[in-house]
């Protein structure tokens, strides 16, 4: 068990860009997160949190850098990010999937190129000297399936359109990838759907759904182990997504050696 909670959390319900379409859960998701894992300790978080305008991608290195520097080997850290995701073909071959895959800060597509995302490889290297000293859970609510197709009608994808992201970059070259192993050591990461699947929000909800059905079993109490707490709540949002008539299947990828335990004593 952890002897401390520290926490980057993300929330982007609102962009810049007046093309980039908004979230209006994502604040909100962020906001829930920080709250589950308060009730979690006795002690306060160690929390860095960056809501909208906030969120720029400086501002998101700068907080995972104060994550990096703060955490020590018994403490736990977590990233959250709940916001728009993105994908381009990868033109490099570097990508198994033929694309590459960005998040989305709150100045995203402000200036043309590559530069206003923040691409995989870049988060990775940003996460690296954080999970080279302790635990890292990483908790991604958005997508990057690079799909054309419109969400149903009433649902919110959390993803960029293709074409607004081809506008976006441009002529740009992508620099090429430079990480090689898939499964970082010492992470845990949780992400909303499969890199072929949208993220939704549901009509008429407070949250996204894979975050809501994940703080929901959180908040049952029944488990604190992330792998046992991320099992059920792929059931609740497969359930959920049945209902609805959409897909979204919840996906974790452990590069851990023990189980994460949500819980500091």
């Amino acid at each position: 068990m952890p002897k401390r909670l520290l926490v980057v959390a993300v929330g982007v319900s609102v962009y810049a860009n007046p093309a980039i379409p908004p979230l209006p859960t994502c604040c909100d998701d962020a906001k829930a997160f920080l709250n589950a894992l308060r009730s979690l300790s006795n002690q306060p978080l160690l929390e860095q949190v960056l809501f909208d305008e906030q969120a720029t991608k400086a501002n998101l290195q700068a907080a995972l850098q104060w994550l990096a520097e703060t955490v020590t080997a018994d403490d736990l850290a977590i990233f959250y990010y709940s916001g728009h995701g993105a994908s381009f073909d990868d033109d490099n071959g570097d990508e198994n999937d033929g694309k590459e895959e960005f998040l989305c800060p709150y100045e995203c597509g402000l200036e043309q190129g590559i530069g206003s995302f923040v691409r995989d490889d870049e988060l990775r290297a940003w996460l690296t000297p954080i999970r080279e000293k302790a635990p890292l859970l990483v908790v991604l609510d958005a997508c990057h399936s690079g799909s054309a197709a419109m969400a149903p009608a009433g649902l919110i994808a959390k993803e960029l359109p293709n074409g607004l992201v081809k506008q976006i970059i441009g002529s740009a070259a992508l620099p090429p990838r430079t990480a090689t192993d898939p499964i970082p050591s010492n992470q845990m990461l949780l992400a909303g759907c499969n890199d072929n699947e949208q993220s939704y929000i549901l009509p008429g909800e407070a949250n996204s759904l894979f975050t809501a059905k994940f703080l929901e079993q959180l908040a049952a109490g029944q488990s604190y182990d992330v792998q046992t707490l991320f099992k059920a709540a792929y059931h609740a949002v497969l359930d959920a997504c049945d209902l609805a008539g959409i897909q979204q299947s919840p996906k974790l990828t452990n590069g851990m050696n023990s189980s994460l335990l949500l819980r500091v004593d």
